[in-house]
């Protein structure tokens, strides 16, 4: 294998990524072997594989067992990225399925193994809506939908199963992570773009938006700092409020600023009978009660835990941020 030097270190570690076909999993990829990492990727026949040119490629499905037989062979580090959205009409098992089991499959494959760390990647939202004072890895989480739901108990099970199987896993929960190549926030940025969004609420809720590079940095210092059995929150440097996201991304498209604010409890009624009919005819609603409550309610998180511990510090402020994420949108014609 080729001597590859990083931080003042020689690399000769692999590391499998599932989910290297998604966003998050694509860009850890890279950055994997960018550091001196020699990656393997765990992928589907059904999705393309372009981006993945240069990886070692394994085919395989979470969802059956027996096609990741071989999958942890020489494998020092895993992150397990994969995992399926709460997109409109998915069935509520399906989630399931993917989030839990799928996890608990590919986690069973390094029971007997030497592995040295393994990272799940949950999700910040598994907390629910909160008051407005950011939340830590303490709170008392109390997801409302059944993504949310599905990943806090995958990483739940995960943490169990791990801690009775002797493998070093601990789990990572990205906030509202964003970038270049970006499929996810698009829609976000061209209704900004074209001066069709509107506020639900008055637009002084928080989230708590990460940059990809600032996330990598994240879970890259999980390999040789995390502690096993814990959980770790990556987020950017602070919480803002969605005026201000939306008025910074407003502002870095040259577009007007929204002003536009529809009142949740009208906003409400409307998402449900939008779902019912969504239902019957069988179309994506514009607006659902779950895309309402991302909308209107609090989502913001604390990193002092990732900061004490694993000395992670966003390089990235939220301007520079969605600047490069718009300079990418366009350079690829997205916008």
């Amino acid at each position: 294998m080729q001597q590859v030097t990083n931080q003042g270190q020689n690399r000769h570690e692999r590391v499998l990524v599932t989910g290297a076909t998604g966003f998050i999993g694509g860009h850890l990829a890279a950055r994997l072997v960018e550091s001196g990492y020699s990656v393997r990727a765990l992928v589907r026949r059904t999705r393309p594989t372009g981006r993945l040119a240069g990886l070692e490629l394994f085919e395989g499905d979470l969802l059956r067992p027996e096609s990741l037989e071989g999958l942890e062979q020489d494998v020092d580090h895993v992150f397990h990225c994969a995992s399926i959205l709460g997109k409109w009409g998915t069935d509520d098992a399906d989630i399931r399925d993917v989030n839990v089991q799928g996890a608990l499959n590919i986690l069973a494959r390094f029971e007997n193994s030497k592995l040295k760390r393994y990272v799940h990647l949950s999700a910040g939202g598994v907390s629910g809506p909160m008051g407005p004072e950011p939340a830590d890895e303490t709170y008392d989480c109390r997801p409302a939908t059944a993504y949310e739901r599905t990943k806090l108990e995958g990483e739940q099970q995960v943490l169990q199963h791990a801690a009775k199987a002797g493998i070093p896993a601990l789990v990572v929960r990205p906030t509202f992570t964003y970038g270049p190549g970006d499929p996810h926030k698009l829609a976000l940025f061209r209704a900004i773009l074209r001066g069709r969004y509107a506020f639900i609420g008055d637009g002084e809720s928080v989230n708590h938006p990460v940059f990809i590079e600032d996330l990598l940095d994240g879970l890259l210092l999980t390999l040789e700092r995390g502690r096993p059995g814990e959980v770790y929150i990556i987020g950017g440097e602070r919480p803002v409020t969605k005026r201000e996201l939306v008025h910074t991304i407003a502002d870095a498209l040259g577009a007007k600023r929204p002003s536009l604010k529809v009142p949740v409890g009208f906003a409400k009624p409307v998402a449900a009978v939008l779902e019912f009919m969504g239902k019957i005819f069988r179309f994506e609603p514009i607006l659902t009660r779950s895309r309402i409550m991302m909308m209107a309610d609090n989502f913001g998180y604390s990193i002092e835990k990732a900061r004490k511990e694993l000395g992670y510090e966003p390089g990235h402020g939220l301007r520079e941020g969605i600047g490069l994420t718009v300079a990418d949108y366009r350079r690829t014609g997205k916008l």
